[in-house]
């Protein structure tokens, strides 16, 4: 991977291959609490900078991971601060927008099999579940095993399911939040309000 290859296409696609997978094997195993500086990417930093991805990339690809693997509350102020100096906005809400959505299509179908959760999904908007189920059929999270949102260090499934939907919310905040400095298009930034409606009515 560090070497040239006869094939430069092939090697950006090898070289951004491992790099995510590197960014997922090291979100999972970084020490939870709040991380308050991109600078914890460390040696990662400097391999995407040699290898053309630069820091933006590299640090977008970082968010869009431990949100992923429900680390919200551990980048939450971080993702408060960003914009379009460190990340590529962009890219984070429609990453933000997926992950939301794979969310909440887990409690719509963890909701079918429960009589009172299920009397709740049929009072919500109809056309709005079925975008989020078709966004979440259609969303390529970089963490493919997407049931390691629920957070394992809460013990109750149940407890999970409800942090899961609150943290949810925050993010939809946060996306929304980021979509007003990055000339998001009006229908999108329009969406994203839905959906924390909808996950704050949950």
């Amino acid at each position: 991977l560090f070497n040239v290859t006869k094939d430069p296409k092939l090697q950006d696609v090898n070289q951004e291959k491992f790099l995510r997978d590197a960014v997922v094997s090291f979100t999972k195993e970084l020490k939870r609490g709040p991380i308050d500086s991109f600078g914890v990417l460390g040696e990662l930093s400097l391999l995407a900078t040699r290898w053309g991805f630069g820091q933006k990339w590299l640090n977008t690809t970082f968010l869009t991971v431990a949100y992923e693997l429900g680390r919200d509350e551990d980048v939450d102020d971080l993702l408060v601060r960003c914009d379009a100096d460190n990340v590529l906005p962009s890219q984070i809400i429609v990453a933000g927008v997926n992950t939301v959505c794979l969310r909440l299509d887990y409690f719509f179908h963890a909701a079918k099999s429960q009589g009172e959760a299920r009397n709740v999904l049929g009072l919500l908007d109809a056309e709005l579940c079925e975008w989020i189920h078709q966004r979440a059929e259609a969303a390529q999270p970089t963490v493919k095993s997407w049931f390691e949102f629920e957070d394992q260090s809460v013990p109750d499934h149940e407890k999970r399911i409800t942090k899961l939907l609150s943290n949810s919310q925050i993010l939809t905040i946060r996306l929304l939040s980021l979509a007003s400095i990055s000339n998001e298009e009006a229908s999108m930034r329009a969406k994203i309000h839905s959906i924390s409606v909808l996950a704050g009515t949950l």
